[in-house]
Parts: structure tokens; C-alpha cells; sequence
């Protein structure tokens, strides 16, 4: 912005700032953009010598973010809910089997190596991760379910972004981008 006064007396508004200006005359060039919450004190020579007058300009109130919906991978394959309010999936090769809720997955896995062990010690055969990201083994088995087999590719279900692959499973919740890997080798939260 370029500005060109002479002999001006009086206040100005510059960008929402009130500023006096006296006697001036020359040039003025840039923008005028005081820092929030900063005290801006200009000479008032107009009114008594060595007098100043002090402005303050008030820190803006940032909007509050729009609360954002849940993100998943954009051709993700959706899986049904069964009748009771879950949804079963297995993996291409039946080793890994899980229950996805909104607030949890829980897997049933053929683990190779001997398995971490649970809270009571013994030797898990499946893994639980919430939505927050943390884990605990288990020991159970899911039952007679109706699974969901999974080719290797990404589905939804649940709050949850599930990519096969042919060496694990990584399920993601949207809302948080907390979950785990899992493969027969072991379990990595994130």
C-alpha cells in the first residue's frame, strides 16, 4: 500500500488501528499490521508536546475448528455389521481372525513364536487394541462367527480403516489414527 500525505492533521484509521498523524509529509510505504495483543503508542504532537496516546489492540479470538468427520481411505471397500452389533473379518489366509467394534479391534492369531502373555500369565493367542492405541493380549477364542474374508486391499467398518496385505493386517481408527499391526510374527501399536 503506498500513501502520500502532506500536512495532514487528525486521526486516520489504518487498518482498523486509529492512528494520529500530525505535520507529516514525505511518503509511507508498507502496512500497517500491528502483532495481536500488542500496545501501539504514537506521538500526539497536536495536542501538548511529549503527550503520547496509547491504543491497544485486542488479541483475536481464534474460530473454533468445525469438528471433522471420520476419515477413511478414499475407495475403501465397506464391511457389513452382523446382528449383533460387530463386524468379523479374517485375513486372506485364515490365520488372523478379529472382532471390530467402534471403540476396539480384538484378533485371534496363529502366532509363529511363542506369544507375549496375558495379565494372568499365560501364553496369548490374540491381541486387543482400543481406539487410543492401547494393547493387551489375550487369551480366548471368538467362537462360531460369520467372517468377513479379506483379499489384500483396504476396507472400512466400524470407525475403522482395515488394510490387508499380504504380509499383515493394519487396522486404523479414523477418528483418533490409533490401531496396530498384525501379522502371525507379532503386534506393533501406533
Amino acid at each position: 500500500m503506498r500513501v502520500r500525505m502532506r500536512r495532514a492533521v487528525g486521526s486516520v484509521l489504518l487498518l482498523g488501528v486509529p492512528v494520529v498523524l500530525a505535520g507529516c509529509s514525505g511518503r509511507v510505504i508498507g502496512t500497517a499490521e500491528p502483532a495481536s495483543g500488542v500496545t501501539v503508542t504514537v506521538p500526539a504532537t497536536t495536542v501538548a508536546p511529549g503527550t503520547t496516546t496509547t491504543t491497544v489492540v485486542p488479541a483475536p479470538v481464534a474460530p473454533r475448528p468445525p469438528t471433522a468427520p471420520p476419515v477413511t481411505a478414499v475407495g475403501a471397500i465397506p464391511i457389513p455389521v452382523n446382528g449383533n452389533g460387530y463386524t468379523f473379518v479374517q485375513t486372506n489366509s485364515g490365520k488372523a481372525q478379529c472382532q471390530v467394534s467402534p471403540d476396539a479391534v480384538g484378533c485371534q492369531v496363529l502366532f509363529t513364536q511363542p506369544g507375549p502373555k496375558t495379565a494372568d500369565g499365560d501364553p496369548a493367542n490374540g491381541v486387543n487394541v482400543s481406539s487410543s492405541g492401547e494393547i493387551t493380549y489375550i487369551e480366548g477364542n471368538l467362537g462360531d462367527a460369520s467372517y468377513y474374508t479379506m483379499n489384500y486391499t483396504t476396507y472400512t467398518a466400524m470407525g475403522w480403516t482395515i488394510q490387508a496385505t499380504y504380509d499383515g493386517t493394519r487396522f486404523t481408527n479414523d477418528a483418533t489414527g490409533h490401531g496396530m499391526y498384525v501379522n502371525i510374527s507379532g503386534v506393533q501399536s501406533f
